[in-house]
């Protein structure tokens, strides 16, 4: 990269140009994967969950679950996970 590029810009923009666009595509693409999903087919590996996961997080998208007893998927995936509750926690005595 010459350093006249860099003094104008102009490679700057390209490149952030390029992110954007492969940031959109990456997002499209993992939009249509779970609309496949949806529609039958093959799950989500543990790979691309995490990959999943790490995008979102990445981007600072986080889920606000309603007060509401509205039944969500979030609401519905928290329930799902096993929580250790009060009862089945034992003290541990040194």
């Amino acid at each position: 990269m010459a350093s006249s590029d860099l003094a104008n810009g102009s490679t700057m923009a390209a490149n952030s140009d390029t992110l954007d666009s492969i940031h959109i595509l990456l997002a499209s693409s993992m939009e249509q994967r779970l609309k496949d999903i949806e529609a039958g087919a093959e799950p989500l590996s543990a790979a691309e969950i995490a990959a999943y996961s790490k995008f979102l997080k990445d981007n600072g998208v986080t889920i606000d679950l309603p007060s509401s007893a509205q039944d969500t998927p979030g609401r519905s995936l928290i329930k799902s996970i096993p929580f250790p509750s009060a009862a089945n926690q034992t003290t541990r005595i040194n």
